[in-house]
């Protein structure tokens, strides 16, 4: 095919120091005080009322892969927990942006994203 590889994602070392550094413990009293939407709390019942731990989880984590709910799981991070929303998706999102313009910049590109980083 004669195509191009790239990584244009932020290095998780820093995305991880950052997300270290912005945590504080005022976060768990910010994330308290703004519940996940009913949508997802329904979804994490559900699958918690069904079958083992392990597969409980993995069918809440299938269950979040679509585009609806992974919208509804940004905005309530991002009301919840801004600066976890800032490192884990607005910063990277930025980063990723930059490449494509800066490294990407004649013929076609396809992006291949997670579902966080769509809209």
């Amino acid at each position: 095919v004669g195509a191009e590889l790239h990584y244009g994602d932020r290095d998780v070392n820093e995305t991880l120091r950052d997300l270290k550094a912005s945590f504080r413990p005022s976060m768990l009293l910010s994330a308290a005080s703004h519940p996940p939407p009913a949508e997802l709390q329904r979804l994490f019942q559900e699958s918690t009322m069904s079958g083992s731990e392990s597969s409980s989880l993995s069918s809440r984590v299938e269950a979040l892969k679509t585009r609806q709910n992974a919208r509804l799981m940004t905005g309530w991070i991002g009301r919840a927990m801004p600066s976890v929303a800032d490192v884990m998706l607005h910063k990277r999102d930025r980063v990723m942006a930059n490449y494509l313009r800066t490294k990407c910049r004649q013929g076609k590109v396809v992006a291949v994203v997670g579902l966080a980083h769509v809209d």
